[in-house]
């Protein structure tokens, strides 16, 4: 049996991840800060990838590592997390690392945490470890959370053609279980949302469907990162999992995930 360490197994991407993993015969080990009880056809490894403790440990007997943990509040940690783990993968003799990457980060370095997540990128490329990294757009989820965090200002004003194409997390889940189930493919084809929509559009939609009047303003914005992110919308890309709107008919009934992650 396949052993594979997930990375921020217990995150809103990881969780998926272990699920996928255990649905295809593999036995996941989820690298935790704090010791807890591990759930049926899993384990549980303490360790800390920024404190750089607990790695060989967690790392013992291991044939796949799935990289998921993040932290876009602090963009030196996450640089700092997989430098740590890169490091003790390389010591301990692991042939192949998954990475989860953003679509676009090579061009959106103006971003602290996409700088972070592209440097995370050459830090496993150069390391001479076998990888894969598959590149995601934003989960619906995510966007939804943000979204969300908008719509409690008393106006809501927003750049005009703000290009994004959101992802259902189970597709980005699958692909990366099964990457790490597969020979390292190097740089996979980047993961998208069936639709580009812009932001405007999402947020409408959104206020409609939690019965929300409040009116939303646009404006044009003639900035570099606008048409960054046009340009990333038409990329040739894998696109799989529900549409926006599909996720979005689901909300009275289920929690948005990074919702309940923050409590």
């Amino acid at each position: 049996m396949i052993r594979v360490l997930v990375t921020g197994g217990t995150g809103v991407l990881g969780r998926r991840v272990v699920d996928e993993l255990r649905q295809k015969g593999a036995l996941p080990r989820v690298l935790s800060r704090k010791m807890q009880n591990a759930g049926q056809g899993m384990e549980i490894a303490q360790g800390d990838l920024v404190a750089n403790t607990g790695l060989q440990e967690a790392l013992k007997d291991v044939d796949v590592v799935i990289h998921c943990a993040h932290n876009p509040q602090n963009a030196r940690e996450n640089t700092l997390a997989t430098r740590n783990l890169m490091e003790a993968v390389r010591a301990s003799g692991v042939k192949h690392v998954v990475l989860i990457s953003i679509i676009g980060v090579d061009r959106m370095t103006f971003y602290p945490y996409y700088r972070a997540k592209w440097q995370d990128e050459q830090t496993v490329i150069q390391s001479g470890v076998p990888y894969t990294i598959l590149r995601s757009a934003q989960f619906h989820d995510f966007v939804g959370f943000l979204i969300d965090t908008l719509s409690k200002i008393p106006l809501i004003l927003l750049p005009r053609d703000l290009c994004f194409q959101p992802v259902q997390l189970e597709p980005v889940a699958e692909d990366l279980a099964h990457a790490a189930l597969n020979p390292p493919a190097g740089r996979m084809r980047d993961l998208a949302g069936p639709e580009v929509l812009t932001l405007d559009q999402m947020i409408r939609s959104y206020l409609q469907a939690q019965g929300n009047h409040k009116k939303v303003y646009t404006f044009p914005l003639p900035l570099p990162f606008i048409t960054v992110w046009k340009d990333l919308s038409r990329l040739d890309v894998s696109r799989k999992g529900e549409t926006w709107h599909q996720w979005l008919s689901r909300q009275d009934r289920i929690a948005n995930l990074y919702q309940k992650a923050r409590g």
